[in-house]
């Protein structure tokens, strides 16, 4: 009777543990949902433009892979493509050749002509001027055939418009506005200046639409604004005008409070977002096959495309040959012709083949950014083994992608695959240091330990290798990397102690935790100096290239943390790095009571001192030509000098390493090609060389240095023994 009271009160424990557990597990779900949630909101607020960007990247990934869908048989392009140029000359042809293309078209009876191109200038001859536009206009008043022509609008006013342009520019503006009440059409793109056709030409064409495209953050197109705003009025796009033209309608708009809400044909409403624009949901522009119709335009002048390809058909008509032609980047193409981009805009009208973002894709989104974690939680917390949690963890993330691409692929909907999926892997993420806490007490107390100063993968061969950490030492290569704290006692003088200490201990950790990241061995503190070490007490391949990534990481970091430092303490902060490989002797030095896993040797006196070197230099991070010879081309790096340190024999060429961008890569490359003179002796070409950087990039430090170099050896030529190597003064 004892021991079955005594289970049954062990049973009510374990159940009463079981969904305390379940109920801790839950409010990190509902955690992890409120914050994405919150993100999710800041982004349809705001735009930021990283998350933006990641979120228009996934859905790339579904468009490449899908099937595309099948373009109408209404739309159909004609390509002044490489095959044209070649027959008939290069791009832009003779008006009266343009004339005799408009002039087929029209006899093969096309249903309407929408031109991507523009008649902007008046021929410099004006005999041959009037001559090439006769030519071209008899062309367009020949009946039967609309044609619509295009223009540009401008951000900013390259000349004076003609007023009678900008009258017929007027004629072809949106004259159906329905506005609600609180309405506005402020999200419309607003433009300066219109670059349109020469109004004689213009006067012919049967209407006008405006050619702008927009780019999103990564460089890509994926939306066309299919209204855009000049003065006080909003005009039509191109696509949109030839459609309006080809079904014989007129355009038309719809605005509320939050901007745009439809784009009407008549009655016939187009789902666009707040500012008017459309998403394109692409064909496959590759294959001819599966693509929008594209006849070269020499088959139409020489009648080997006719009726049968053009008759009834809305033809947009462009240049597509590389070199000449509107080119554009796509997610389906990196070389995506303009012209296509307008014939993909009205072909998606003609046959409602949308891709949605409006209220029923945000609540789609609301809604797995709120039950994945939930439900993802609550069936982890009923697994007791590891790997069943990680299997079920790598299930929901397949459910997710799945569910991602079944909606984006063939429901059309531009739901976001980021926010669900940051929502479910915080929630993992936190079930899965819930679980360490509380299950795995042994493994929490040994990385609490060790995990201070060793990177986290290190730690797990360390829990698997505990022998590893003997006292005795063993020499091995590693990579040292020293970091200091620029103009420290000036800061320390500023500040009082507390407010010092405060501020390096927030300094530390963001430091510590960027080599943490990156592999490496947080040494030790010195004052406000940092030693890290790679490659040790556990061999770690390529820690060169990882110590040079977290010297650049750590700079980027600072960056990061600038504008807080400077609201908090009042101060600049600025760090040097230095990096060297070499062999070095690690271990544990002290006592079986008390040890210090470090490392001892020559090379890390010489990281110490090429870290000191970048003071002298004024760079940020100077490496040797043991780190140099091992990193990719991926890193940028410019030799900086040969120098003898004070104390060593043998000199050591250093580099700066750089952050890896354009204008660093190019800077580099200059850099490099001076030095090369200069150590060859040629000091002329060398301060060539160095007075082109100050014009074209910046002046810095090691500019300034090696010009004063070159003129103090173009007074006076060093001696014939001289090798180029430089002796420092400092340690």
């Amino acid at each position: 009777m004892v021991r079955e009271t005594s289970n049954k009160h062990y049973n009510r424990r374990r159940d009463v543990r079981f969904l305390h557990r379940r109920w801790q597990v839950l409010l990190f779900a509902l955690a992890a949902s409120a914050f994405s949630l919150s993100a999710y909101w800041y982004q349809q607020r705001y735009h930021p433009v990283l998350l933006e960007s990641m979120d228009q990247r996934s859905r790339d990934v579904v468009f490449r892979l899908r099937s595309p869908p099948q373009p109408p048989a209404e739309v159909a392009i004609v390509a002044i493509d490489e095959r044209a140029i070649k027959d008939y000359g290069r791009w832009p042809w003779p008006r009266s050749l343009q004339g005799e293309l408009i002039e087929k078209l029209k006899q093969f009876q096309a249903g309407t002509l929408a031109l991507d191109i523009v008649f902007a200038q008046p021929y410099t001859d004006a005999a041959e001027g009037v001559q090439q536009d006769s030519a071209l206009i008899e062309a367009l008043r020949i009946p039967g055939t609309p044609v619509v022509g295009g223009y540009f609008f401008r951000p900013y006013k390259s000349r004076l418009s003609d007023d009678t342009a900008l009258e017929q520019l007027y004629e072809n503006r949106v004259k159906i506005k329905l506005v609600t009440e609180g309405g506005h059409l402020n999200d419309v793109p607003l433009y300066e200046f219109a670059e349109t056709n020469q109004p004689h030409i213009a006067e012919h064409l049967d209407g006008l639409g405006a050619f702008n495209r927009e780019t999103d953050v990564d460089g890509l197109v994926r939306r066309a604004p299919l209204i855009l705003r000049y003065q006080d009025e909003v005009f039509p796009s191109l696509a949109l005008r030839a459609l309006a033209v080809y079904a014989g309608v007129s355009e038309g708009l719809v605005a509320a409070p939050e901007g745009i809400t439809e784009v009407r044909l008549d009655t016939f409403g187009i789902p666009v977002d707040e500012k008017g624009r459309l998403t394109a949901n692409f064909y496959n522009q590759n294959e001819q096959q599966s693509g929008i119709a594209m006849y070269s335009a020499a088959d139409v002048l020489n009648g080997v495309v006719g009726v049968p390809e053009l008759a009834g058909r809305l033809v947009f008509v462009g240049v597509t040959e590389i070199g000449i032609a509107d080119l554009i980047p796509t997610p389906v193409n990196p070389v995506f012709p303009g012209v296509a981009m307008h014939a993909t805009i009205a072909a998606n009208i003609l046959q409602e083949e949308y891709l949605y973002r409006n209220w029923d894709t945000v609540l789609i989104d609301i809604a797995l950014i709120a039950l994945i974690p939930l439900i993802g939680v609550l069936t982890l917390a009923l697994l007791k083994r590891l790997w069943q949690m990680l299997l079920t963890s790598l299930v929901f993330v397949a459910i997710l992608g799945g569910l991602f691409y079944w909606l984006v692929a063939y429901k059309s909907q531009l739901v976001s695959l980021l926010y669900p999926s940051a929502a479910m892997l915080t929630a993992f993420i936190a079930f899965g240091i819930y679980y360490v806490l509380t299950s795995q007490r042994t493994t929490k107390f040994l990385t609490g330990a060790f995990g201070s100063y060793v990177s986290p993968d290190v730690v797990d061969q360390l829990l698997a290798q505990p022998d590893s950490l003997g006292i005795s030492g063993e020499r091995r290569e590693v990579t040292v990397l020293f970091s200091d704290i620029r103009n420290f006692t000036g800061i320390s003088e500023q500040l009082p102690p507390e407010r010092v200490v405060e501020m390096l201990n927030r300094y530390f950790d963001s430091m510590t935790n960027t080599v943490l990241a990156h592999k490496g061995t947080l040494d030790k503190y010195i004052g406000d100096a940092i030693m890290a070490i790679f490659n040790a007490p556990l061999s770690i391949p390529d820690h060169q290239v990882l110590a040079a990534d977290a010297a650049l990481a750590m700079q980027q970091r600072l960056v990061d943390m600038q504008a807080e430092i400077k609201a908090s303490y009042d101060v600049d902060l600025q760090i040097g790095i230095g990096i060297h490989c070499g062999d070095v002797v690690v271990g544990n030095l002290g006592s079986s009571q008390r040890f210090d896993y470090t490392a001892v040797g020559d090379a890390v006196n010489l990281a110490s001192r090429v870290e000191s070197a970048c003071k002298f230099y004024g760079v940020p991070i100077i490496v040797t030509e043991s780190i140099q010879s091992q990193l990719n081309d991926d890193q940028v790096l410019r030799p900086l000098d040969k120098i003898q340190v004070r104390g060593k024999s043998i000199p050591v060429n250093i580099y700066e390493l750089m952050q890896p961008t354009g204008e660093n890569r190019r800077l580099a490359e200059q850099f490099t090609e001076m030095f090369q003179w200069y150590i060859n002796g040629e000091f002329k070409q060398a301060r060539q060389v160095l007075l082109d950087l100050q014009l074209n990039y910046r002046v810095d430090q090691p500019t300034q240095l090696y010009l004063q170099r070159c003129n103090e050896f173009l007074r006076q030529p060093p001696a014939v023994t001289w090798n180029g190597v430089y002796q420092a003064q400092g340690k």
